[in-house]
C-alpha cells in the first residue's frame, strides 16, 4: 500500500495506491474528518476498514483528515509502501493481490506487515539473540529487518532477548496448551524464569488458543490470569509468524526508543478558529467549557488572556481567586526538565 498526497488549487486528497486493482481509493476532508471515496467497479472494502488499515500504516488518527496529510508527508518516500509484485514486495511478503477484510483480521491480513516500513522505524543498530530451537523462518524474517542484528545462540530463558530490556517466550497455541497438561508443567518454570530475569517479559501466542479442545475452558482462563496477574508477564496473542515478527520488532523497537513520537495530551478539537480558541483555554486547570467561553468573550482572545493580570482575570463572572492564580501560573510556567 502506497500514499500519495495530491493538491491543486486547495483542494486537497490522499490516493492509496495498490490496495485494489479494480479502480482508485482516495481520502479528503469533510468539515476536517476522513472520508473514503472509491471509484467505481471497486469492492471488497468499506471505508472503516480502510481507514483502519491507513491508521495502522501511518500510525496516526486516521479519522482526522489533517493527521493523515501530515503523516504521509513527513514519511520518506521509501517509508509510503512497497508495490505488489516487485520483488522487494515478495521479500517483505506484500501479496500480489490486496486482501480485502469481510470480518475478523485472519492470519491472511497478516502477510502485508512490513517493519521496514513502520511510520517510526528502528533508528539505530539494535541486537537480538533468538533460542537456537526457533524456526529458521524466524530468523530469516528479522534478519531482513533494517537495524536489527540477528544472533542464534542457545538461550536460558525465553526465545528472543534484547540484552537487559526485553525477553520474549513464542508459543504455538497448540504448544501453550501442551506445555500445561503435559507432566512436567513446562511453561510454569518457563514463565518463572522469565519474570525473575528483571526485563519486560512477554509471552507472544501464535494462533487461536481457544480453539484448543485438550484444555477446559475454566483452566485455559486460570493459566492466563496466573501467568499476568501473578507472574507479571504480558500475554499478546498473534494470527501467524509473520505478525509475531513485526509485533517483536515493535516491542524491540519501543524497549530500546520508546514510542518513537509525543502522543497528544487531548483528542482533536474543533477546526474552527473560535471554537479551537476556548477549547485550547480548557486545557487550563480548573477550567470548564463554560469557563474556557467567559474568559474568551472577557478579554477577546487567548493572547489577551495570557497577559492578564490575576486582579483583571477576577473580573470574569465565575472565577474566584484560586482559580485565577491556577490560570496566571499555568500560562507563564516554563516547560518541565529534560
Amino acid at each position: 500500500m502506497r500514499l500519495n498526497f495530491w493538491e491543486n488549487n486547495g483542494f486537497q486528497r490522499v490516493y492509496i495506491n495498490d490496495l485494489s486493482k479494480d479502480g482508485k481509493i482516495w481520502l479528503q476532508s469533510k468539515r476536517g474528518q476522513t472520508n473514503v471515496f472509491f471509484e467505481q467497479g471497486v469492492n471488497g472494502f468499506t471505508p472503516q476498514e480502510v481507514l483502519d488499515l491507513v491508521a495502522d500504516h501511518l500510525s496516526c488518527d486516521a479519522r482526522v483528515f489533517a493527521e493523515v496529510v501530515a503523516a504521509v508527508q513527513a514519511a520518506p518516500i521509501a517509508r509510503r509502501g512497497a508495490q505488489p509484485g516487485s520483488r522487494a514486495s515478495a521479500r517483505r511478503g506484500i501479496p500480489d493481490q490486496p486482501v480485502p477484510r469481510n470480518g475478523g483480521w485472519t492470519a491472511k491480513h497478516t502477510e502485508i506487515l512490513d517493519p521496514n516500513i513502520m511510520s517510526y522505524p528502528l533508528e539505530q543498530m539494535v541486537t537480538v539473540y533468538v533460542d537456537d530451537r526457533e524456526p529458521a523462518e524466524m530468523v530469516d524474517m528479522l534478519r531482513q529487518v533494517k537495524n536489527l542484528d540477528v544472533q542464534v545462540a542457545s538461550l536460558e530463558t525465553g526465545d528472543y532477548l534484547v540484552h537487559e530490556k526485553l525477553i520474549i517466550e513464542r508459543k504455538t497455541a497448540a504448544d501453550l496448551v501442551a506445555s500445561v497438561i503435559e507432566d512436567k508443567k513446562r511453561i510454569f518454570s518457563q514463565i518463572d524464569r522469565m519474570a525473575g530475569s528483571g526485563m519486560r517479559s512477554v509471552l507472544l501466542v501464535e494462533g487461536d488458543m481457544y480453539e484448543q479442545t485438550n484444555m477446559q475452558l475454566p483452566a485455559l482462563n486460570g493459566l492466563l490470569s496466573y501467568l499476568s496477574v501473578e507472574l507479571g508477564v504480558s500475554i499478546i496473542p498473534t494470527l501467524s509468524k509473520t505478525q509475531s515478527v513485526y509485533l517483536m520488532v515493535t516491542m524491540i523497537k519501543h524497549a530500546v526508543q520508546g514510542l518513537g513520537y509525543d502522543l497528544g495530551l487531548r483528542g482533536s478539537g474543533p477546526k474552527e478558529p473560535a471554537p479551537a480558541a476556548a477549547f485550547v483555554l480548557e486545557g487550563i486547570p480548573g477550567v470548564s467549557a463554560t469557563t474556557a467561553l467567559a474568559l474568551h468573550r472577557h478579554f477577546g482572545s487567548i493572547q489577551a488572556v495570557c497577559q492578564a493580570s490575576v486582579a483583571e482575570l477576577l473580573k470574569v463572572p465565575g472565577i474566584g481567586k484560586v482559580r485565577a492564580e491556577i490560570i496566571f501560573k499555568t500560562l507563564r510556567v516554563g516547560p518541565p526538565a529534560e
